[in-house]
């Protein structure tokens, strides 16, 4: 939520906080966007508000500056979004 779009944050916190109460799981914390105040804030947050914190490499292919992979979400973290899952089950390969 906190990605730079033409210079100002995407989301602020209320929002976040409401899309919290409204059931949302996670917040992206570790981004190749985001500068360790960001990552900090962005834990902070999720810490107050009981969601989880994930990684992201934002790979989507050329041109990018981070590698397949950077800024992992953690394998406990994985767990928890899949224990909070509701109408699927979980597949693996």
């Amino acid at each position: 939520p906190f990605t730079r779009a033409r210079g100002g944050a995407v989301l602020d916190d209320a929002v976040v906080a409401e899309l919290a109460a409204a059931g949302l799981v996670g917040l992206e914390a570790d981004h190749p966007d985001h500068d360790e105040a960001t990552r900090r804030h962005t834990r902070e947050l999720a810490a107050q508000l009981g969601l989880v914190t994930t990684g992201s490499s934002d790979f989507h292919g050329r041109g990018k500056t981070s590698r397949l992979g950077d800024n992992l979400t953690a394998p406990g973290v994985l767990e928890q979004i899949e224990g909070r899952a509701t109408g699927t089950r979980v597949l693996r390969p």
